[in-house]
């Protein structure tokens, strides 16, 4: 069909809840090679596949753009698709292809199970107070696949409830009325 014009590389696992000192080497390679490995190949072997003007999505994570304790393996994952994101941008920008990279905070999903403690903190540090759903991304990836997104390029995108933008009111509110504080 001559080639294709938009790529998105969306693949991840975590294993957070462990301490670096903590991680088995065989997780650590299992996370790296469905985290990293399948975005650098989809890097390396994608392009030579494309048209000219096209765009190629990478999933990072706000995880990869802060650092938070015992997510180690997901965040130097995601924060090594932030770098190869940038990287490939400028070496296909003689092209015209487009690569970016979303990076969606704590979202709904099967990764996400709705016990899982991480919704609680998200609810609390989150400007927006709420876990992000598939249809708060979504609209991201469709723009930036679309041809009016075609000058921007090297990016790395939150879509985040506003995690990325400070302090949240309801973080200063527990901060001001903690015992002690």
């Amino acid at each position: 069909m001559g080639g294709l014009d938009i790529m998105v590389l969306n693949a991840g696992v975590e294993n957070t809840g462990t301490m670096i000192e903590d991680h088995s080497m065989s997780e650590f390679r299992k996370v790296s090679a469905v985290n990293l490995n399948h975005v650098y190949f989809g890097l390396h072997y994608g392009p030579a596949r494309m048209r000219d003007n096209g765009s190629i999505i990478n999933t990072s994570s706000v995880a990869g753009l802060i650092s938070i304790p015992t997510y180690a393996q997901y965040s130097a994952t995601k924060a090594a698709v932030n770098s190869l994101t940038r990287t490939a941008a400028l070496e296909l920008a003689p092209r015209g292809i487009r690569v970016n990279a979303v990076c969606p905070s704590s979202i709904k999903t099967d990764m996400l199970p709705p016990d899982h403690p991480e919704i609680a903190i998200v609810e609390a540090i989150a400007p927006l107070g709420r876990v992000g759903e598939t249809e708060d991304v979504v609209g991201l990836y469709h723009f930036l696949a679309a041809d009016e997104s075609r000058y921007i390029t090297g990016q790395i995108i939150s879509v985040d409830g506003g995690v990325m933008a400070g302090v949240s009111l309801g973080v200063l509110s527990a901060i001001v009325q903690a015992p002690g504080a």
